[in-house]
């Protein structure tokens, strides 16, 4: 969420009135792009304390993804920018934040996605007419990879901009996403979990709806609570605020995200479900949604006042690709 990393790049802000928290849950909107821009001079990053530094000294293992499907009914790959549009990875021993596999591509006469590199010049181009490759029951695909991954950040000059490096060795979470999840018209994912680099074909199944529910693997919720807070990092949203939040996630079930200022405070809400108060520089709240994760990073206001700000972030159930952001005060 595999996300579209220019509409990571401009956050919908919903001020709906300061008050108190227990409000509705909310609905969740896409993001807007911005427009791409050729100026010539590159801007620094902004720290991004939840992710680490990019593996230097590497090589990419160029290797191809192989997708099968396991649905009974046909199944579609958005290739709108590319053929890997589908295809979204996860280091699973450093936190690295949300990843895409790099793709060189070039698919109708539009760079994949109309991305800036950072230091590079950006593609000047609009956004082309939707395509997707069918996928038929029973069937499978095969994608070229050259090996290297893609991270997005922010910068002066474009507002944000790709990285590509080669994955340091280690344990990866490859995932595929069928339909087009970003526009909320999601399909079946399947993923698999692999050693990169390698040049053995990466072969995933896709067909199965997935459904989550609480309890959630700590190093699912930390993933998730990591993709939420660099992406607020990286766009600039109150890093004064965020400086002291930590890297980690409790499970609720979606209902009580609209208690958040109770459980992120650890008050009598959480004791009278026998729930143990969160860590000092707990915020972020993870809520099960089906197929999807609604990761809530909750600000509460200063002692003595209700409400706070909520910055609502739905990935994927592999907490690997952001689909859209809402944040609300």
């Amino acid at each position: 969420m595999r996300s579209n990393p220019l509409a990571l790049s401009l956050l919908t802000l919903v001020l709906s009135g300061c008050g108190s928290s227990r409000t509705s849950s909310p609905t969740v909107e896409p993001v807007v792009a911005p427009p791409p821009t050729t100026s010539a001079a590159a801007g620094p990053s902004l720290p991004t304390p939840t992710i680490a530094a990019l593996p230097t000294g590497t090589s990419p293992t160029p290797t191809s993804i192989v997708i099968v499907s396991d649905a009974r009914q046909a199944l579609s790959i958005e290739t709108t920018f590319g053929a890997l549009e589908s295809v979204s990875i996860a280091s699973l021993d450093t936190p690295l934040g949300v990843l895409d596999a790099d793709s060189e591509d070039v698919d109708g006469g539009y760079p994949r996605a109309c991305a800036c590199p950072c230091g590079g010049p950006c593609a000047e181009c609009e956004r082309p007419m939707g395509r997707s490759e069918a996928l038929a029951p029973g069937a499978r695909v095969t994608l070229a990879w050259n090996g290297l991954l893609r991270r997005y950040r922010s910068d002066a000059r474009t507002g944000s901009c790709f990285e590509s490096f080669a994955p340091a060795p280690g344990r990866y979470l490859v995932r595929v996403c069928t339909g087009r999840p970003i526009e909320g018209e999601p399909g079946p994912c399947g993923s698999a979990e692999v050693t990169l680099p390698s040049s053995t074909p990466i072969t995933i199944h896709v067909g199965a709806r997935e459904s989550l529910a609480c309890p959630l693997e700590p190093a699912l919720l930390e993933r998730a609570a990591r993709a939420a807070l660099s992406t607020m990092e990286r766009n600039a949203i109150v890093p004064d605020r965020i400086a002291a939040c930590r890297p980690v996630a409790s499970c609720h079930a979606e209902s009580d995200l609209a208690y958040g200022e109770d459980v992120i405070r650890g008050a009598a809400y959480t004791r009278e479900r026998g729930e143990p108060p969160p860590p000092p520089g707990t915020c972020v709240l993870v809520a099960p949604r089906g197929d999807q994760l609604l990761t809530r990073v909750f600000l509460p206001l200063p002692d003595g006042m209700q409400g706070g700000e909520r910055f609502d972030h739905v990935l994927d159930a592999s907490a690997t690709r952001i689909l859209s952001v809402r944040y609300e005060q």
